[in-house]
């Protein structure tokens, strides 16, 4: 029978007993980056601090938390949860980004979340309007993840561009109703009929 030396079955014990412990769970990465409005009555009156949780999600997404502040304060006034394109390499695309969408000299939220459309990919955002009232931002059912946002020479309007082919766009004018705090249809150019 051979006998192994004391030194090598103290090795092989120790890398038996270290393989047999497994390692303690990596906490989830986050990157944190944070904006403020910088125009009209919002400016230096918020920071919205991003926390992306690059280690949840899928293939595609990514969970995106933003933590609304009250600068003069420090009080945390909302949390909100976006679900985010996990690439970022759209050229000149902000993931996050402060406009006075409807005019009324707030600053509105909008976070770019990736692209969306079946007739190719338009970029598509989640639209967040400044309620003063509420002290709040209020997801906009009507702006959100419908395609690309700019705004219009009207006031309170944005036009909102799909793509509805392989080569046509849909271009759609949506006006904020101040009376009742919702953006209205109020031109929509269509899309071309596709010839065989």
């Amino acid at each position: 029978m051979l006998k192994s030396p004391p030194c090598l079955l103290a090795l092989l014990v120790l890398l038996v007993s270290v393989t047999a412990v497994a390692a303690p769970a990596a906490p989830p990465s986050t990157v944190s980056s944070q904006a403020t409005p910088s125009k009209g009555l919002t400016k230096g009156l918020l920071r919205v601090i991003e926390v992306t949780h690059s280690s949840r999600g899928d293939a595609f997404s990514v969970p995106l938390e933003l933590q609304v502040y009250r600068v003069a304060d420090g009080v945390q006034l909302q949390h909100l949860e976006v679900e985010a394109q996990k690439s970022v390499d759209y050229a000149g695309i902000t993931r996050m980004e402060f406009l006075d969408l409807n005019d009324d000299n707030y600053e509105d939220l909008v976070v770019f979340t990736g692209s969306t459309g079946t007739a190719g990919a338009s970029y598509a955002y989640d639209v967040f309007i400044w309620a003063p009232q509420l002290e709040r931002f209020v997801l906009s059912k009507t702006l959100s993840q419908m395609g690309e946002l700019a705004k219009n020479k009207r006031r309170g309007c944005v036009d909102v561009t799909s793509k509805c082919s392989s080569t046509s766009y849909n271009t759609t004018t949506y006006c904020f109703q101040k009376a009742k705090g919702t953006w209205r249809e109020q031109a929509n150019n269509g899309c071309p009929e596709v010839s065989e």
